[in-house]
């Protein structure tokens, strides 16, 4: 049984990540507010929010499913993940599918329409690498997932101030 000590250092370490992770998240939208203006800025939120929900409905609640099902004595770990990783694979397809699909029918501008295009992309991989998660935390090792999360919003902060700079 995991001690509270471990508990505590692991909820410490992801809450830290968390907090730096959302630092660089606020120095992007500044980037992008100011590279894209007032115009540019809204397409992108509009084609955020429209790839935000359908998201939701990928979710599914698989994340917290999953971390159940993983922590039950005796459960086989590697095929409960795989079983609930093709799922959310399966739903986010069909689902980020049919957000481009409509996202084209909509009288949206032809920078939305390509923004949702490739942001479907980016979600199906973010929702996929969300289910990493559960399995971080039955293992108490969340300082994996909140490096990796920090090193992505480095990447994608770096990313976008060398287009803005271009």
């Amino acid at each position: 049984m995991t001690n509270a000590k471990e508990l505590a250092r692991n909820y410490s370490v992801h809450f830290g990540g968390r907090i730096f992770g959302t630092f660089l998240g606020v120095i992007t939208i500044a980037v992008l507010t100011r590279h894209l203006g007032e115009t540019g800025y809204g397409e992108l939120t509009t084609a955020m929010t429209f790839l935000q929900m359908f998201g939701v409905m990928v979710d599914f609640g698989l994340t917290l499913t999953l971390v159940q099902m993983i922590s039950t004595a005796g459960a086989d770990e590697e095929k409960i993940v795989g079983n609930v990783l093709a799922l959310r694979l399966i739903s986010g397809l069909v689902f980020f599918g049919l957000a481009a699909a409509i996202g084209f029918a909509l009288p949206y501008s032809l920078g939305i329409k390509i923004t949702i295009a490739v942001g479907t992309l980016s979600y199906l991989f973010m929702t996929a690498s969300g289910m990493l998660i559960g399995i971080f935390q039955k293992h108490m090792a969340i300082w994996r997932f909140a490096l990796a999360e920090v090193i992505n919003r480095f990447v994608t902060l770096a990313i976008i101030i060398l287009f803005a700079y271009l």
